[in-house]
């Protein structure tokens, strides 16, 4: 009974100050359901200068814009060709060689293969699809594991040894008791890493690879941009990594990143370590910086309050980059008469000019908000459907008034504070791409992590470029599907190659017996050969070469034996099998393995 009189006396008192709180408002006009908004400006502060919003028309908010080069189609396997080059392949079979031979013995070094690296990274792509606890999980066996046909050709072993000394960059030289380097010449002398330095060189290769593909195949971003934080889960020792309570990962690499608010696409993303000498504000304007055609396309980035300082305005300004964010109180800023402001009603707005040329406000929603804007005039409202928030205490004088019982209300907020809601989900959208199949191995070399997030990051844009010229009806987890068997095709390709050639050199010098057999046309038959290519280890392979199908020439010279000629056309394909190396027809490629002479 105590209990209810003092909860009863509660509702009396909030009943009283509720009624104090209408008569207030009914005296300097405040309705909750539209913005209040209050000037702060004083004579003062025209002298300091006029605040002039960036203009940004309706006819000037274009849509992202993708494109392959040389006007190829853009197909699963054109966008592994160009994020995971041939010549980025080479750099990466050269230096991942030259690493393992500076460290190992004669007898535990054994060269990696082009094939062997293109198999390599399609597990990693796997490992992303399809999560175990360990690595070597997926080479388990027994009742209880599943088989895995993408490690079929490559031992664990052998991924261990190529896991252990993957490298993209020269080594540096080991020295010798007297302090000198080896007399060993490296293959590539004169690389574009050799000077650099920054603090992520060895895993420079492949983020620059990324944001190289990523900004042919993307024209420009949408008019809409989003800088903000991505994180790489590292919990290994390293002075560069950062550790953020309240992420999702809370302890690992950081990157700062700019990207489309419509697709999610990023554009542009650099490492922030935290020893670096570069600092925020001059990672952010040169995130900005980098955007296409800036003097003929309109631009606007959305950016919260971890990069929203006045030289950060200013200078995006100066890119002709406007700037929409939220922002926190440092030394000397925002002004006094700025900070003093007690109203905490719902839905009020007071505002004031900054002399650099941007608005400050600051809006009574959940919280208390404060923004900073280049572009928006503060009475612009726009009327959207707000749901129930939970009760706080900033919001529970104007709960009961606003929305009463109902779930939903239309409620009139400022324009830019919608702007933001909707402009600031671009790093969003890419993180959340990002983790659906995450590469998320445990690594013991500080740099492999940034490596990791680089091949995520070129997967992740690839099935955005893939969805937007394809009309957006594939399936992510399709298109990883798809992703990792095109890079099987690629090492089976590389494999086939490397062995023909290796056959084609024992033919020149070998004894007689390996020359290529010619079918006989009075007693054709086919090579015995073909049945020792077992069903779980060939594949279609595609090749540039076009030959006449081998079945069919078989099936067309018993025909002519049999005077039938015209009755068998013989098909030119381009399709190899990868372990007899044959020219066959999509038709017979089965029928060729497993059929025995008539």
């Amino acid at each position: 009974m105590a209990a209810a009189s003092s909860e009863s006396d509660e509702d009396s008192c909030s009943a009283s100050n509720a009624a104090s709180d209408s008569a207030d408002q009914v005296h300097d006009g405040y309705t909750p359901s539209t913005p209040f908004v209050v000037s702060l400006l004083q004579p003062s502060d025209e002298k300091k200068g006029v605040y002039e919003p960036m203009e940004l028309p309706d006819n000037q908010r274009h849509a992202a814009k993708f494109a392959m080069p040389n006007g190829i189609d853009c197909t699963v396997e054109a966008l592994s060709q160009l994020y995971l080059s041939e010549g980025f392949m080479d750099r990466m079979k050269t230096f991942t060689n030259q690493y393992a031979k500076q460290r190992l013995s004669a007898n535990q070094y054994k060269e990696v293969e082009l094939s062997e690296l293109y198999h390599f990274l399609a597990i990693l792509f796997y490992m992303g699809l399809v999560e175990l606890p360990a690595k070597t999980d997926f080479w388990a066996t027994g009742p209880v594991w599943p088989s895995h046909p993408v490690i079929q050709g490559m031992s664990l072993k052998r991924f261990q040894y190529i896991w252990r000394n993957v490298y993209f960059v020269k080594p540096e030289e080991k020295k010798d008791e007297d302090g000198e380097g080896s007399d060993e010449e490296h293959e590539c002398n004169d690389d574009e890493y050799d000077d650099d330095e920054r603090w992520f060189r060895k895993a420079a290769p492949a983020l620059d690879q990324m944001v190289k593909v990523s900004q042919v195949l993307c024209k420009w971003p949408s008019y809409a941009t989003a800088v903000d934080e991505q994180m790489k889960k590292f919990k290994g020792r390293s002075g560069e990594t950062w550790r953020m309570k309240g992420k999702p990962v809370k302890e690992g690499f950081k990157f700062f990143a700019i990207c489309c608010s419509q697709t999610g696409f990023a554009y542009n993303v650099k490492p922030a370590g935290r020893l670096q000498k570069e600092k925020v504000i001059e990672t952010t304007v040169s995130l900005v910086e980098s955007l296409p055609q800036r003097d003929t396309k309109k631009y606007v980035c959305a950016m919260d309050n971890y990069f929203t300082y006045s030289r950060t305005m200013l200078g995006c300004r100066e890119l002709g980059v406007a700037v929409v964010g939220t922002a926190k109180a440092k030394k000397g800023w925002p002004p006094k008469r700025f900070k003093d402001i007690k109203d905490k009603r719902f839905n009020t707005l007071y505002y004031l000019h900054d002399k650099d040329n941007y608005l400050i406000a600051r809006w009574v929603d959940n919280s208390i908000v404060t923004m900073v804007s280049t572009m928006h005039d503060p009475t612009d409202k726009v009327l959207k459907a707000r749901k129930k928030p939970r009760k706080t205490k900033t919001n529970k004088q104007h709960l009961q008034t606003v929305w009463g019982q109902q779930a939903v209300v239309d409620v009139f907020i400022p324009l830019f504070i919608d702007d933001y809601n909707h402009w600031m989900l671009g790093v969003d959208k890419n993180d959340q791409l990002v983790a659906y199949y995450r590469i998320n191995l445990r690594c013991r070399r500080t740099w492999m992590p940034i490596m990791l997030h680089a091949l995520d990051l070129m997967r992740t844009n690839a099935f955005i470029v893939f969805n937007s010229l394809n009309g957006g009806d594939c399936v992510h987890k399709d298109f990883v599907e798809q992703w990792v068997h095109t890079l099987l095709g690629r090492a089976a390709a590389a494999k086939f190659q490397h062995t023909r050639a290796a056959h084609a050199a024992a033919r020149l010098d070998g004894p007689p017996g390996l020359k290529k057999r010619r079918m006989s046309s009075k007693n054709p038959t086919l090579p015995a050969e073909r049945l020792n290519c077992s069903k779980e280890t060939r594949k279609e392979v595609v090749v540039k070469a076009q030959r006449k199908c081998k079945y069919c020439s078989y099936l067309k010279l018993k025909a002519k034996n049999d005077g039938q000629e015209d009755s068998v056309k013989v098909k030119s394909v381009t399709r190899t099998c990868s372990e007899c190396f044959e020219h066959l027809c999509k038709e017979h490629f089965n029928v060729y393995h497993d059929q025995h002479d008539e």
